[in-house]
């Protein structure tokens, strides 16, 4: 057998061939290398080096099975070399063989005890198999050996992350940090580990260093947005996921987090926008299609919507946030039946799902103690219950109760849901108080005789007020029966145009706004026209049925002085009780209603501003009684048309038949005709609602327009 090596113009030992073949390999040149070392193999096939190194090459071009090859060789010819089992583990690791990559590194350990890049290795493949226990031991064996180790200590930070050790993890990326501040990757981990802490001050400022190291680091971009989102800082939530887009357009889950974002900040159209950018990048996102269908639902494209939840469980069978959200739209449209086919699927995907029991209790007459009502009892009784599922699940069990005509039972369950809600958020009844009073400051009757003129004459909006639960859906829907009205519902356009006018902290017009922007009145009336018109273009009226509109009453006389207004009016006792068994999610969500006194107070507040724009604005809205309503259908039906200008038409007293969606929670009631159930049905809990009963009888000065039985 020869024993040198040609090279060009010489021949050379087979050391030196090895020697020339790692300067190049180590400057680089692998293709050089790999020839000398293959020239070494021709010479001598059991060469350790030249097996190693191929090996090492096959490695580094990610050709793991050549690799494999050349190490079992070297083995062969070198049973005792520990560093060969090291790297045979890695090439095993490549190509998926997990549990023979791990035998590697145990023999590599068992001939050098100390080697703790094995363990470390040997880390790295249990944590790609999801064996985190022992990635978690085999990381901390490397750090017994050697403390400083940069990465094995960013990994054991990561095997705790997701073993859901967060404490554990925080500590492990600041030991990193203390040894190595300078890599972006380890303070966007650190970030991540801390905003599962709790510590979201400081995840925001592990964020801030990861970009201040590297600026187009795009996830960190991403997760910061997310971190300014759940802290409620929506604007620089915005800039961080804008950002994260600028720098990859394409970047799905910042286009659906900027969705997030402009959804709670009412953006609903460009909401849409973002999520449909997201399912471009990520089309079999179910969490996206599932978002996109609530912003179409806000901004009532209600079919639109209802594609989407079903695109969402098409893709996740058992994603039962998303079938409840569908039972919610069919509920909308009026179909019953697949309403509550929604909210099984729901339970059927998660049966503890709370808010599905709720609607689903809303959605049928319970006629006997069922299956129903027994897991709903079954799931409030649980000890490990959150206070916000017994909270849905006693609104289901009270209204179920109800249903069976068991009031002591039903008010218990009634009682301790508005509990569960009230204590869940701040609200104090004065600072209604403050802004009630101001309304009645800025619009006097000198106002109203200066700023006449101002306003335009527009005749197209029916605005439809009162207190929640007093009428106002089934007034509409008598009106959006007549072929010259458009139902449009709850519109927030006014509140919206009202903002205009508001000042510092106030939440309500204040006197000195209105001097600053009184030439303001005619455009602010032709924007909402304007607005309502995208709704509707030929339609001769279009209804607007915000209850709380009653508010703005002065505000739409000075900017639309010829609208016609329609107050709702209800025996106070069950228009509050009303409210009371309801629960009020979203935009809508009364603050005042789940404590029987700030209720019953919050209604004398109503009671007093009525009075207050009856005085000063005479004749300007119409008040109709939802007594006298389902009393006389046809006669104050008949009052109603000739009120707003509208000719008769029979189809109004068969409102129930029109179809059209209806977001409210009366939207099962309208879809019938009208009956007289809910009339003193406060009577049959009276015994349980004295403190309601005497806040709104408190004061003998504001009349309540009843006699008290």
């Amino acid at each position: 057998m020869n024993s040198g090596i040609n090279q060009p113009g010489t021949e050379v030992s087979i050391n030196q061939a090895i020697q020339m073949a790692l300067k190049h390999h180590q400057a680089g040149k692998l293709s050089e290398a790999e020839q000398i070392y293959m020239q070494v193999l021709a010479v001598d096939p059991d060469h350790v080096d030249a097996n190693h190194y191929l090996g090492t090459i096959g490695l580094q071009v990610g050709k793991y099975d050549i690799a494999i090859q050349f190490f079992q060789k070297a083995i062969k010819a070198a049973p005792d070399f520990a560093e060969l089992y090291n790297k045979q583990g890695l090439a095993f690791k490549g190509t998926g063989r997990i549990n023979d990559a791990v035998t590697s590194y145990q023999k590599a350990i068992s001939l050098n005890p100390d080697f703790f890049m094995a363990y470390y290795n040997m880390g790295t493949a249990f944590q790609e198999s999801q064996n985190l226990v022992s990635a978690i031991e085999s990381y901390n064996k490397a750090l017994s050996i050697k403390p400083d180790y940069f990465e094995a200590l960013v990994n054991l930070g990561l095997a705790f992350h997701d073993s859901g050790q967060f404490d554990k993890a925080v500590a492990n990326y600041n030991k990193a940090v203390a040894i190595n501040d300078g890599v972006a990757q380890v303070f966007q981990n650190l970030g991540n580990a801390q905003n599962e802490t709790g510590s979201i001050n400081e995840a925001i400022e592990s964020y801030q260093r990861a970009l201040e190291l590297d600026p187009d680091f795009v996830q960190a971009h991403l997760n910061l947005g997310i971190t300014f989102k759940v802290s409620n800082l929506l604007e620089k939530a915005m800039v961080c996921l804008n950002q994260a887009i600028s720098i990859k357009p394409d970047y799905g889950e910042a286009h659906y987090n900027l969705g997030i974002v402009l959804q709670e900040t009412g953006q609903l159209e460009k909401a849409v926008e973002s999520y449909q950018k997201a399912l471009s990048s990520i089309p079999d996102n179910a969490d996206v299609h599932c978002n996109l269908g609530i912003a179409l639902q806000e901004s009532g494209q209600l079919d639109m919507a209802i594609i989407s939840y079903q695109k969402a469980v098409a893709i996740r069978p058992d994603f039962a946030l998303a079938h409840n959200n569908l039972g919610n739209a069919f509920q909308e449209s009026g179909l019953l039946d697949r309403a509550i086919e929604g909210y099984r699927k729901s339970l059927a995907a998660a049966p503890d799902f709370a808010p599905a029991h709720k609607y689903l209790s809303y959605s049928v007459k319970h006629t006997e103690h069922d299956n129903d009502i027994s897991a709903m009892e079954t799931l409030y009784s649980n000890q490990n219950i959150s206070n916000k599922d017994k909270m849905f699940l006693g609104f289901g069990l009270g209204k179920a109760f109800s249903d069976l005509k068991m009031f002591e039972k039903s008010i218990e369950f009634f009682i301790e849901a508005n509990r569960l809600k009230r204590i869940s958020y701040n609200y104090d009844i004065e600072e209604d108080q403050a802004v009630f009073s101001n309304i009645k400051k800025t619009f006097s009757s000198d106002l109203f005789s200066k700023h006449s003129q101002y306003g335009i004459s527009d005749k197209t909006p029916l605005f439809i007020v009162g207190m929640p639960r007093s009428g106002t859906t089934l007034v509409e829907q008598i009106l959006a029966t007549h072929p010259l009205v458009f139902g449009a519902g709850e519109l927030e356009i006014l509140e919206k145009i009202a903002k205009r006018f508001v000042q510092d902290q106030f939440s309500a017009i204040t006197p000195q706004s209105i001097r600053t922007v009184e030439k303001e009145f005619k455009k602010a009336g032709q924007d909402y026209i304007n607005s309502i018109r995208k709704i509707s273009l030929d339609a001769e009226h279009i209804t607007d049925k915000l209850p709380h509109n009653f508010m703005q009453i002065g505000l739409i006389k000075l900017i639309l002085p010829g609208a016609r207004i329609i107050h709702c009016k209800r025996d106070p006792m069950d228009t509050c009780f009303s409210i009371y068994k309801h629960l009020f999610e979203g935009k809508n969500c009364l603050k005042y209603a789940y404590d029987m006194t700030e209720l019953g107070q919050f209604y004398k507040l109503y009671l007093d501003l009525m009075a207050y724009w009856r005085n000063t604005l005479p004749h300007y809205f119409y008040d109709i009684s939802y007594e006298n309503l389902v009393s006389n259908q046809e006669e104050e039906t008949r009052k109603l048309l000739e009120f707003c200008s509208l000719p008769w038409d029979d189809g109004c007293l068969s409102f129930y038949k029109t179809q059209r969606p209806v977001a409210t929670a009366s939207s099962c009631q309208v879809r019938q005709p009208v009956y007289k159930d809910s009339i003193q049905l406060w009577k049959r809990y009276e015994d349980n609602l004295s403190p309601l009963k005497k806040a709104i009888y408190a004061n003998p000065n504001i009349s309540l327009n009843i006699r008290l039985k």
